[in-house]
């Protein structure tokens, strides 16, 4: 499972996200759709550690992005 609790992205005093509460369970397909400047990339972005959220916690099988990050990244794929 994958969940964003209150993950807020600020770039500069632009916020690119804003308290995102997501829950993904294991096997379900989702997409994220947005107009420009929604924060679709961002919130990717911060799933596969490229950026660090701002504030708030995500966290993949129970286990803390910030804190596991390395295992964490071998269970996701992103092109």
């Amino acid at each position: 499972m994958i969940e964003f609790q209150n993950v807020s992205k600020l770039y500069g005093d632009k916020e690119a996200l804003s308290n995102l509460n997501l829950q993904i369970e294991n096997g379900e397909i989702m997409g994220l759709i947005g107009h420009n400047g929604a924060g679709k990339s961002t919130t990717i972005k911060s799933l596969v550690s490229i950026i660090s959220p701002s504030s708030g916690r995500i966290l993949v099988d129970g286990q803390e992005l910030s804190e596991n990050r390395l295992a964490i990244k071998r269970k996701i794929g992103y092109v």
